[in-house]
């Protein structure tokens, strides 16, 4: 056997806490074993590790067969992503309006909503990929989706009836800040094949209703909660996203005490998100630096799963490999326009193609290949580095 080249490791106040990123096993040794094992791994020896843990190393990674090549694991996973050509996924942006004013916020708001021709073009293209994909999901999103609520419906419910009628698979889900759910909402999405609600809550009302005010800064927290408890209620799936920033990462806890005395424990998914520098959104003072930011976030979700939470750990949200959604070969962000994106932060600033009248895509195919065609191991750094797995060659 022999030591895999995706281990990490650091210390902390109790022991080695040891991390496999290609299969996303987390473990940590007490400072009683730390010694003999941190000289393994420093050593790249495996002989020297205790006999003990081997099993469980094995079991989980840290060790491999001494002529397994890991490296054919993330060349299989590269073929695979690109061979997902019968699935589609679409965000459709509804309008670039916003009731909200989220202070961390990196959308341009303005009062544009997806016009009747927009409308069509997007309905011609759902017709078009009927005929070639066995599966297509929906996002609805914005700005605000539900600004645009009789669109959305009206659109979904054309994509309904036409993948009926192609005997094609679709689901949809919506991001939606919840202050316009409404039971009128809510009583027609539980109709609909829908597989995700995204809210956010960022806190407890204090907290909340500071960094996400309506536009006129009157508080949202109250309204929001109270749809999330009627969605809950009917058994619509609601994944409540809490955006983490230094505002609001002392509070998380007292959003988790709230939920809990409303009957929402378990009901809900918390899943929490940080604000980080990107792009669209440079980082400001309200961003957690990364070492911060893991700490304060491990410490939430321990205490979570202390009080009874079921809590989905990040190490197991990395099994996936860590590409980004814009690198598979037909998911894409619908901008008002009909303009074709890979990610929602290059909205406006890095189209890849377009919708055609006819519902046709037309993309620019140098802009487009350094998605979908990338491969991280054309990349000697990228072959040597033992994050691979969770950075999948970033952006090149």
């Amino acid at each position: 056997m022999k030591l895999s080249r995706f281990n990490v490791w650091a210390h902390y106040d109790q022991g080695l806490i040891l991390f496999n990123t290609l299969t996303g096993a987390l473990a940590t040794f007490d400072w009683i074993h730390e010694k003999a094992l941190l000289e393994s791994l420093e050593k790249n020896d495996a002989t020297q590790i205790p006999s003990k843990f081997l099993g469980d190393m094995i079991e989980d990674g840290y060790l491999v067969k001494d002529n397994h090549n890991e490296l054919c694991s993330i060349a299989d996973a590269c073929a695979e992503r690109q061979a997902r050509k019968n699935e589609c996924f679409l965000c459709v942006i509804l309008t670039m309006d916003c009731n909200f004013r989220c202070f961390y916020c990196f959308e341009k708001r303005r009062k544009e909503n997806l016009s009747t021709a927009g409308t069509n073009r997007v309905l011609n293209m759902f017709q078009h990929l009927t005929g070639k994909m066995q599966k297509i999901e929906v996002d609805w999103s914005g700005g605000e989706p539900l600004l645009s609520f009789k669109v959305l419906r009206d659109m979904n419910n054309s994509f309904i009836a036409i993948a009926r009628a192609s005997n094609v698979e679709y689901r949809h889900s919506i991001t939606t800040n919840g202050y316009l759910l409404n039971r009128e909402a809510i009583d027609y999405l539980r109709t609909t094949p829908l597989s995700l609600l995204t809210v956010t809550l960022d806190g407890p009302p204090e907290t909340h209703d500071i960094c996400r005010p309506l536009k006129g800064g009157h508080p949202t927290f109250w309204t929001i909660f109270h749809n999330v408890e009627y969605a809950v209620s009917v058994g619509v799936k609601v994944s409540l996203r809490v955006n983490v920033t230094t505002n609001n990462v002392d509070e998380i806890h007292a959003l988790y005490d709230i939920l809990e005395n409303h009957g929402l424990k378990n009901r809900a998914e918390v899943n929490l998100q940080p604000v980080v520098s990107s792009p669209a959104n440079p980082c400001q003072e309200y961003c957690l630096s990364g070492y911060e930011l893991a700490k304060q976030v491990m410490a939430i979700y321990k205490k979570a799963a202390q009080n009874g939470w079921v809590v989905l750990p990040p190490t197991e949200k990395m099994r996936a490999l860590g590409f980004c959604v814009g690198e598979y070969p037909n998911r894409f962000v619908i901008d008002l326009r009909g303009n074709l994106y890979r990610c929602g932060q290059m909205l406006e600033t890095d189209a890849v193609g377009k919708i055609t009248e006819n519902g046709s895509i037309k993309l620019d195919s140098q802009r487009d290949k350094r998605w979908v065609k990338k491969n991280p191991l054309e990349f000697p750094r990228c072959r040597e580095c033992a994050f691979l797995p969770i950075c999948m060659g970033g952006v090149t």
